[in-house]
């Protein structure tokens, strides 16, 4: 019993944290998602990132330039129903800190915060 739930927390904790990709590197993600075609740039600041769009979102992660990895996603849900669908896997899944935020740990220590951000009838969560 003991080690089927360790099996499943070590199962549920990289799906989870992966979902953001948050610690994978540029190569790591553009080869996951290299079915969906995905593009790559630079911001304004002439930070790295990654658009993959999904069924439900566009996504974007963002690549830290002095790590190499990725430190922060943007999900931007495609709909109102996308959206709900996202709200209630994080009230599902996470510690729920606020209608708005979420707090995700895993077993190897490391913390992830999700907030929805709002403005002008458009919505995102940001994972980092």
């Amino acid at each position: 019993m003991k080690s089927l739930l360790t099996i499943l927390l070590a199962f549920c904790t990289f799906t989870l944290f992966s979902q953001a990709r948050l610690g994978k590197t540029k190569r790591e993600i553009l080869s996951e998602f290299s079915e969906l075609a995905p593009e790559t740039g630079y911001d304004s600041n002439r930070n790295s990132y990654i658009d993959v769009e999904t069924t439900r979102a566009y996504v974007r992660y963002f690549i830290d330039p002095s790590s190499g990895l990725c430190n922060l996603t943007m999900i931007l849900p495609k709909s109102q129903a996308a959206l709900n669908y996202y709200v209630e896997l994080y009230n599902s899944r996470y510690v729920i800190i606020s209608p708005t935020k979420w707090r995700m740990y895993t077993v190897e220590g490391s913390i992830a915060e999700v907030e929805l951000l709002s403005q002008n009838e458009s919505s995102c969560f940001v994972w980092q």
